[in-house]
């Protein structure tokens, strides 16, 4: 059907955009600019969906920049339960803004971004803490801050962008977004 193919197009593009990750200087992790994949499947299908191309993007990234099995497994693994967790919210948040009143497209657009962040940080926050339980040290707020910092601004923009792409979609079709 459409929308399979579309889900299989998105994921294709998230794994593609998941192959060239960029590493955090000064830390050991990367993030790649498949999230704009990720969060407009989020949207456009829903949260399975996301949780997919989000797990999908999270494995391609992690076997391209580490050997750790514990990363190739627990990145896909966080990304997809987190995305699957904060999609959910941020549907049912766009159900109660369409009940409250609230114009769709300023509320796909804000609940895209707060959402999006609550995705980054708790994956971030659950990433720092496997790494520092593996070495059996504390958490610190410092693992997390390092990582969150610019990392949060380029995430910010992907999920923005995802959110108006979408809203373009649906307002002009599939030729504006391409």
């Amino acid at each position: 059907t459409a929308t399979q193919f579309e889900v299989v197009i998105g994921l294709g593009l998230a794994m593609l955009a998941g192959y060239f990750p960029v590493r955090v200087p000064r830390t050991n992790q990367s993030f790649s600019f498949g999230d704009i994949f990720v969060y407009s499947l989020l949207l456009a299908h829903g949260p399975a969906a996301g949780a997919l191309a989000a797990g999908i993007e999270a494995l391609v990234g992690a076997i391209r920049s580490s050997r750790r099995w514990t990363t190739r497994l627990g990145s896909p693994s966080i990304a997809s339960v987190t995305m699957l967790i904060t999609g959910t919210a941020l549907h049912r948040a766009l159900d109660l803004a369409a009940q409250a009143g609230w114009q769709r497209p300023l509320a796909v657009v804000v609940g895209t971004l707060v959402f999006g962040t609550l995705y980054l940080a708790s994956s971030a926050l659950l990433m720092s803490s496997a790494a520092r339980l593996k070495r059996s040290e504390a958490l610190q707020l410092s693992d997390f801050l390092e990582v969150f910092g610019w990392v949060g601004g380029a995430n910010a923009v992907t999920a923005t962008l995802a959110a108006l792409l979408h809203l373009t979609r649906q307002h002009v079709g599939d030729v504006a977004v391409l």
